[in-house]
């Protein structure tokens, strides 16, 4: 059996046989009203085809005319209603979803492959933030409030460290601290999701440099990280999902975030001066000249199993028996936010 088209929801993949494109070749009588309904399926995806093929090919043309607004329009109102609550990956609201679409497989022909099932069951790991906090003096900070982990690993008790000012993270500001075993804390203009991102190459780096753990502030008020921390709390609420169980012990690479106010009682300095240093020329080695701090700090994680599915359907070829179209679909979604 060779495949000839996997058609998924969010993107179309054509395969070629001996040359010829698929939309070359007409389609057989039989298996007209069976593309058709294809077709309307494809409210999530977009069919990917060289523009000059679409333009020349007849067959092409009579198939995407078969789509119809107002057909997609009735099962897209059902899958993006309240009613499936998001379809987060797992939730009662994606495996609604994903019954939706199997009954609608079944109700234009598409053959059943999962041992007679339109279910490829998948088994993930869901990765949720547990009792996180650091201690600086006789100061405790709750995960989301003043500071939050992000990170899959857990301490299992309390762990203390040497924590040492590293500036921007620039390689001359390296070269001013030493960070072997040792916590580093970073700068950086605000704490958003893009900023994150951004700092991951800076945060390979200091552990490129020797440091075991990552801290990171920035000049953002004490409003403008509250924000913040609700968002990820929002995000990291509802699980990070995995194909791989995460092992909680050792360090994953997490990184902890602070408020400036806290970075001050770390160092013992004002935010102005932390900020006056970091940005200093390395030639007059400023950052030596913040003392560093000690930290305690404890991070917990719950991983629990969630159970999913995919959801795909076969047309097999009538005139030519050794092909076959595969029709699949990513349907969930964020689920539920604040």
């Amino acid at each position: 059996m060779q495949i000839v088209a996997f058609v998924t929801f969010d993107e179309t993949t054509l395969y070629y046989q001996n040359n010829m494109r698929i939309g070359m070749k007409p389609i057989s009588k039989s298996n007209q009203s069976k593309m058709k309904n294809i077709l309307l399926t494809g409210l999530f995806f977009l069919i990917m085809v060289q523009p000059i093929c679409a333009q020349e090919n007849a067959t092409m043309k009579k198939y995407a005319g078969l789509v119809k607004a107002d057909e997609l329009k009735d099962n897209l109102v059902i899958l993006a209603s309240d009613a499936l609550e998001g379809r987060y990956t797992g939730s009662r609201g994606q495996k609604m979803a994903a019954a939706f679409i199997a009954n609608h497989f079944q109700e234009i022909g598409l053959e059943a492959p999962v041992n007679g099932s339109y279910y490829q069951p998948i088994e993930l790991y869901s990765v949720k933030p547990g009792d996180s906090y650091i201690v600086v003096g006789n100061s405790r900070y709750e995960n989301f409030g003043d500071m939050f982990y992000v990170g899959e690993s857990a301490t299992g008790k309390e762990v203390k460290a040497e924590i040492v000012f590293a500036g921007l993270g620039r390689d001359e500001d390296f070269d001013q601290v030493n960070l072997t075993g040792k916590a580093a804390l970073l700068l950086t203009d605000n704490i958003t999701f893009s900023s994150m991102r951004l700092m991951r190459g800076t945060i390979a780096k200091a552990r490129e440099r020797g440091a075991k753990y990552i801290f990171v502030s920035s000049r953002a008020t004490g409003e403008e990280f509250d924000q913040a921390a609700g968002r990820i709390k929002s995000r990291l609420g509802q699980g990070e999902l995995s194909l791989e169980k995460p092992s909680m012990e050792g360090d994953d690479g997490g990184v902890f975030y602070l408020k400036n106010s806290v970075a001050e009682k770390i160092f013992n300095a004002k935010f102005d001066k932390l900020q006056t240093a970091a940005s200093a020329q390395a030639s007059k080695k400023q950052l030596q000249k913040i003392k560093p701090g000690t930290v305690s700090f404890q991070t917990y994680v719950t991983i629990t199993t969630v159970r999913s599915e995919n959801v795909l359907g076969y047309l097999p070829g009538t005139d030519k028996k050794d092909e076959l179209v595969i029709v699949t679909a990513h349907f969930d979604h964020i689920g539920k936010r604040t």
